[in-house]
């Protein structure tokens, strides 16, 4: 898959979508949040900004807007009306869109970065880049005295 290249002209000038700020992710769409149904860029943004008494729950976000066309639609990573890819990795799970290869874990119950390579151990219950790693739990029990 191509990369999503991001352009920096995206419909800013729609006035209810909150720019980010910190631009800690890069993607094509803007999320609803689920507490006071404002339009922001990240869950950052909401929370930096005090938009609301709440905090943003990203698990409960159920609608955003595409920036190319600005269609309002449930979650994905494609728009439904000009099919723009939103980013180049998408969890339904953490409704998270992001230029980072991401993978996420049921274990740890939130997405990775490093993608299809990771492997959860459940001995030292951390996830890694590989299944030979410093297992933290191993090194410390009794029975490898």
């Amino acid at each position: 898959m191509e990369p999503v290249q991001y352009n920096a002209a995206y419909k800013w000038s729609e006035p209810s979508i909150i720019a980010c700020i910190n631009r800690k992710y890069k993607r094509k769409c803007a999320v609803a949040s689920p507490c006071c149904s404002k339009w922001i860029m990240c869950r950052f943004c909401h929370d930096d900004n005090n938009l609301c008494d709440q905090t943003f729950e990203r698990f409960k976000v159920s609608k955003i807007r595409c920036l190319e066309c600005l269609e309002e639609q449930g979650i994905s990573n494609k728009c439904i009306k000009c099919e723009v890819v939103f980013a180049n990795s998408f969890c339904e799970i953490c409704k998270v869109w992001t230029k980072d290869n991401i993978k996420h874990c049921n274990e740890c119950g939130f997405c990775r970065v490093g993608g299809e390579s990771l492997y959860h151990c459940k001995l030292c219950d951390k996830c890694w880049d590989s299944e030979d790693h410093p297992c933290v739990k191993k090194q410390l029990s009794r029975d490898d005295v």
